[in-house]
């Protein structure tokens, strides 16, 4: 009985014991410098926050629908299953963003998250989603 006691305290210290979706936020706000909530905008428009999201297109996954190309480069994922994995798929979402943010300038950056970098380059252009995304911003600012 002792026994049972122990593994079930064990058991919820370890799932108590994963950082939260908004830790993670924070974690890779520190370390990338891209704003906690502009990495969270994103995610509420990307994906309603679930971190089990699959685009329409099977192309891309999780939190922010990182395309396995971008989550190889930007967040270390080997295949697309990890980017369900919410610390995966933010690291590799935040250092993409900080990646065109310096290439293209804020918001301009939201675009080419969107869009992909090659058709952003090619003039294509998303500013119905970048205006998504900045109003999430500025609900999340009134509610902080």
């Amino acid at each position: 009985m002792e026994i049972i006691i122990v593994v079930i305290i064990f058991l919820m210290f370890m799932k108590s014991s994963e950082p939260t979706i908004e830790q993670l936020f924070s974690k890779w706000n520190a370390l990338t410098g891209v704003d906690k909530n502009v990495l969270k905008a994103v995610a509420i428009v990307e994906s309603n926050l679930n971190p089990n999201a699959l685009g329409d297109n099977g192309a891309s996954a999780g939190l922010m629908q990182v395309q396995l190309l971008v989550g190889r480069e930007y967040g270390g994922a080997k295949t697309l299953n990890d980017l369900f994995d919410p610390d995966i798929n933010i690291r590799a979402g935040s250092n993409f963003l900080k990646h065109l943010i310096s290439k293209y300038g804020f918001p301009n950056a939201l675009q080419a998250y969107n869009l992909g970098e090659t058709r952003y380059n090619r003039g294509f252009r998303s500013v119905e989603y970048m205006n998504k995304v900045l109003t999430q911003i500025k609900i999340l600012e009134r509610s902080a």
